[in-house]
């Protein structure tokens, strides 16, 4: 599978990022050169086992029978869950902190209540509801009490948290 042919199977981008950004310039960053199709027919496999149920799932069961399994099985990453961040008297609290390998994550659940949490850390995520809009407020029932914008939410929990990455 060609670099656009998994973009274009992840949908419309919708403004999200820079299409030029995905299709040009992402890419062809070193770190990205990686032949990632084992990986991505691992994740198109667990999608097809969970396509016909994801709709009518909330976040947490989604993250419990597709998101985490895309992190353990797929990426192979440790994590933490809820690492609760405070700034500018804002509580931010991401889903996960991705970790390399279980040492990675050991070490920063002894660090867990000072600076050095994040040392080990290769990015975080968060999860919403599968069909959730990225992009925009939620106007779902389901997002009645929480309708941020997921893309900022991310956005902020990059900048107090001081990671580089971050997966939604």
């Amino acid at each position: 599978m060609s670099d656009q042919e998994a973009l274009s199977f992840f949908g419309e981008n919708r403004s999200l990022f820079s299409d030029y950004y995905l299709k040009e310039r992402l890419i062809k960053i070193p770190k990205w050169e990686q032949d990632i199709s084992e990986p991505f027919e691992q994740a198109l496999e667990l999608y097809q086992q969970k396509k016909s149920v994801l709709p009518g799932m909330n976040e947490a069961q989604t993250e419990k029978d597709f998101i985490q399994p895309i992190m353990q099985q797929v990426l192979d990453y440790a994590y933490d869950v809820q690492k609760t961040e405070k700034k500018q008297g804002r509580t931010n609290i991401p889903d996960y902190i991705l970790f390399a390998d279980d040492e990675a994550l050991t070490n920063a659940q002894e660090n867990r209540r000072n600076d050095k949490y994040y040392n080990d850390a290769l990015a975080l995520s968060d999860a919403k509801y599968w069909n959730r809009p990225l992009d925009s407020k939620g106007i779902a029932e389901k997002d009645l009490y929480s309708n941020a914008n997921p893309s900022f939410q991310i956005v902020n929990y990059l900048t107090v948290t001081g990671l580089e990455w971050g997966i939604l």
